[in-house]
């Protein structure tokens, strides 16, 4: 099942159960749900609270069970992100599902890009999420000034550099290949 079904389904079990959810969410369903990529993808990355609502983890649960997909689905794993994210970036969120039962929003997308270059710069697996985001030179420009001081490592900023420059030129090469 893919993640948008998911969603879609476990909209109409919060509904059936008389739940209603908002959150915030990030990663790979917020890229699928703005249409930005359409690779599978397991899990909703919840960016609020510590502690999902104990009601909605239970049902999520159930709903995991019930549909053979991992419990961990809905998870708010990410949530130390909020931390870190450039200031005021409540008011810049976008919705990006809105069912009868659960509405989600997501960062606006500077905010998300910067997630996302992150998440490359820290465990290098999102490169083709980044690409599928098409950033300017501008938003890679405005995402370095932030992520620079991110993390205490001594290499960390010349593997930002390394980084950025790296999806620059994957974005020039398939920019010329069109």
């Amino acid at each position: 099942m893919e993640i948008k079904d998911i969603i879609e389904n476990f909209d109409e079990w919060l509904l059936r159960e008389g739940q209603t959810f908002e959150a915030t969410i990030v990663g790979g369903a917020a890229l699928v749900l703005l249409n930005v990529i359409s690779r599978a993808t397991q899990d909703v990355d919840i960016l609020d609270d510590e502690i999902l609502p104990e009601t909605i983890l239970q049902l999520a649960h159930a709903f995991a069970r019930h549909h053979s997909i991992p419990e961990n689905w809905l998870n708010n794993d990410v949530s130390p992100l909020k931390s870190d994210l450039p200031p005021n970036w409540e008011n810049r969120r976008i919705e990006v599902f809105r069912g009868r039962a659960i509405r989600f929003l997501t960062l606006g997308r500077t905010d998300l890009l910067k997630a996302k270059l992150w998440a490359l710069c820290d465990r290098a697996r999102d490169f083709e999420d980044v690409l599928a985001m098409k950033p300017t030179e501008s938003e890679l420009f405005e995402a370095r000034a932030w992520l620079n001081p991110l993390d205490g490592n001594p290499g960390w900023v010349e593997h930002v550099e390394k980084t950025l420059h790296e999806v620059a030129s994957a974005l020039s090469s398939r920019a010329s290949d069109e």
